[in-house]
């Protein structure tokens, strides 16, 4: 069969080679770290950037997809011949249809996020199918046509099993592995982590918690990263979870460029103003103001003050890109001993814990089993009968403004004697619908349900349990964190019209 000229092959070869430069571009971004327009730091379509599954194996899928066209593109008019040229034709083809349906799978299915440019490029892709496909369906294929088909398909499955077989951890659940450290003393000025490569001033990093903590997390945190948002929330809790005993350091990662200039900023607000920056660190986490470094250094410096800010910029300059360093030499000893180059890291005692868990119990128990502190010891000590949390840490999930949900809170006796319960506080609108009456025998567990109440306004939320007993100083104490989804647009119009 001669290379067919026609016009199908012409259009199909101008799809392709669009198709081309847009997965070009998304490999581009991936490598350097970089953005695409339209894709704001922190969105669905960065998050479907930056996940694992925009890369197999460490390489960008754009850049496979990419080659994939190309090789369609030369040889699309021989896509119904026989030979080698015909073979690869076919293969190229069927890996571009069935790639571009499994990535948007993924979308659809597991992240739950859309990034348009995929789609574009994707979309491109299966149109120089379909348009090479029309005339040539009605010809005369060669014996084994389908041979070519098997092979693109093979490909395509075989790299799906290779980002399925290795899950990033901010994706799903977190992946963790021991290290060396040696929890920062009071009486030490350092942290020194994986066996002494890695040396933190505990004075030059911002932390979650006091300055007279006995114990020391160090947590890798990116404003950029949803999930490390929501670690940071989480990580928020850990001191008044322990009274004091346990602080997070916080050392700025980032995934791009954007990211990088956002942590500048950000740390030096800290710099100039420590109630600046936990205005700014807040705001950020809440998803307050946009994530981009022109509007982050704005409110930086509203908040700081142009002439402080400038100030500081200036003056701790060297210190900022000292901690870029030891930040990025952190990442890679976390990520070479986790097996995984996703954030956040956290590292608490001896374990680094890399990814956002869906359980925050992950980071109390890592705290109580590296730190040798107690969570019963700490929230009840004082009386014969002792309450011991069991989850102190709950995770309400996704609710809608004033949505009224109960949840269970589990407890148990650990004491020597029977324990008599007085009441519960909430920091968030709720109401307990069941007490226990009378006392509370040595060694028995029970639970209390109590309903909880989202706020109206949209963004995180938390709700902190206290239940006080008769003869214990201290309260035991459950943190419910829930999210409040945005009201959707037309929803608000209707709101509007009817108050009217």
């Amino acid at each position: 069969m001669k290379t067919d000229t026609s016009f199908s092959t012409t259009l199909a070869r101008l799809f392709l080679m669009a198709a081309v430069a847009v997965a070009l571009m998304l490999g581009y971004a991936s490598l350097t770290q970089g953005r695409v327009p339209g894709c704001g730091a922190g969105g669905p379509c960065d998050g479907v950037l930056q996940s694992h599954w925009a890369s197999v194996a460490g390489v960008p899928a754009s850049l496979l997809g990419a080659a994939s066209y190309l090789v369609l593109a030369v040889f699309a008019g021989r896509i119904g011949a026989a030979g080698v040229r015909g073979f690869l034709a076919r293969a190229a083809a069927t890996a571009a249809v069935a790639g571009g349906l499994y990535f948007m799978g993924v979308q659809v299915l597991v992240l739950k996020a859309f990034c348009p440019w995929c789609a574009v490029t994707h979309g491109l892709a299966i149109c120089a199918v379909g348009v090479l496909l029309m005339p040539a369906l009605g010809g005369e294929w060669p014996v084994r046509t389908w041979v070519g088909p098997l092979a693109g398909v093979v490909g395509v499955a075989v790299m799906g099993l290779v980002q399925v077989c290795r899950p990033a951890a901010s994706d799903f659940s977190a992946a963790t592995a021991q290290v060396e450290q040696a929890d920062g003393a009071l009486d030490t000025e350092f942290v020194q982590l994986h066996g002494g490569m890695v040396s933190i001033k505990k004075a030059a990093v911002p932390r979650l918690g006091s300055e007279t903590a006995r114990h020391l997390a160090v947590a890798v945190l990116d404003y950029t990263c949803p999930h490390c948002m929501k670690v940071h929330h989480t990580l928020e809790l850990l001191p008044g979870l322990f009274e004091g005993n346990v602080a997070v350091l916080v050392m700025p990662g980032f995934r791009n460029a954007g990211g990088r200039e956002i942590q500048q900023h950000v740390l030096t607000t800290w710099f100039a103003s420590r109630d600046a920056f936990v205005q700014l660190d807040r705001a950020l986490r809440d998803g307050k103001i946009d994530l981009s470094p022109e509007v982050v250094k704005a409110e930086a410096m509203r908040l700081t003050g142009s002439g402080p800010f400038t100030q500081a910029a200036t003056i701790h300059h060297d210190e900022i890109e000292a901690l870029f360093a030891t930040t990025l030499s952190l990442m890679k000893l976390n990520d070479a001993a986790t097996g995984t180059n996703v954030l956040p890291q956290v590292v608490i005692g001896g374990q680094v814990v890399a990814g956002a868990d869906a359980d925050p119990q992950v980071y109390v128990r890592a705290a109580e089993r590296e730190f040798k502190t107690g969570l019963s010891a700490i929230l009840a000590a004082g009386g014969l009968g002792m309450v011991e949390a069991r989850e102190p840490l709950m995770e309400l999930g996704g609710m809608k403004p004033g949505e009224k949900r109960t949840v269970k809170l589990f407890m148990r006796n650990s004491g020597t004697g029977a324990l008599n319960l007085s009441y519960i506080n909430f920091t968030q609108s709720a109401r307990v619908l069941d007490f226990p009456q009378g006392g509370i025998d040595q060694g028995r567990s029970w639970e209390i349900a109590v309903e909880i109440t989202a706020p109206r306004e949209a963004g995180p939320f938390q709700c902190r349990a206290e239940l006080f007993a008769e003869g214990v100083a201290t309260p035991t104490v459950w943190n419910l964190l829930g999210e409040v989804a945005p009201q959707p647009a037309a929803a608000a119009a209707v709101d509007v019209r009817r108050a009217r």
